[in-house]
């Protein structure tokens, strides 16, 4: 758990932009924070699992392909890990409904700053978080809360600014980004 937190918080500004979300419908061109987010921790557990050597495959880009080869016949484990990462996408949703008429979580052109300092306070308190040693129930449950949290606002800028129109898929890289002395 914790290395998966790591590679959330970490890779998740560091990942290929995502379509703006345009609308909440079973069409598989439209992309809302629940798709973006599950989609984008299958990217992020397969990355660390192919980077970790956990997993060797040519099928690289297939992420539920590299998730799957990684639990194998561990069906409990797999079922286990998609319920995991539905928590993270239901912080995500949660996180969305409770703040989003608050300009610091609805990032528009104005206001990316203002996001970026947000993320960046919270990824301060995930790796405090972490750094505790003892990985409680709550405090799982209070990490995925500001996971999402930071997910959120990561969308919410992707989503509501011209950053992908102006620079295609390339990903922000400094966007709450803080360096650890």
């Amino acid at each position: 758990m914790y290395m998966f937190c790591v590679a959330v918080v970490t890779m998740s500004a560091l990942t290929d932009a995502f379509n703006p979300n345009a609308g909440f419908n079973d069409d598989r061109d439209m992309y809302t924070h629940e798709r973006i987010t599950l989609e984008a921790l299958d990217r992020v557990a397969a990355l660390l699992l192919l980077s970790s050597g956990h997993v060797t495959t040519s099928r690289t880009t297939e992420y539920d392909f590299v998730i799957k080869e990684y639990f194998g016949t561990d069906i409990n484990s797999y079922k286990n890990y998609k319920m995991k990462a539905r928590q993270f996408a239901d912080a995500v949703s949660s996180v969305y409904q409770s703040y989003h008429m608050d300009p610091d979580y609805t990032v528009n052109s104005e206001r990316i700053k203002e996001a970026h300092i947000l993320v960046k306070d919270t990824r301060m308190e995930i790796a405090s978080l972490l750094l505790t040693g003892t990985l409680s129930d709550t405090v799982v449950e209070l990490l995925i809360k500001k996971v999402g949290k930071c997910l959120m606002i990561i969308q919410s800028f992707y989503s509501n600014t011209n950053w992908v129109e102006m620079n295609g898929g390339a990903p922000y890289q400094d966007f709450g980004k803080f360096s650890v002395k």
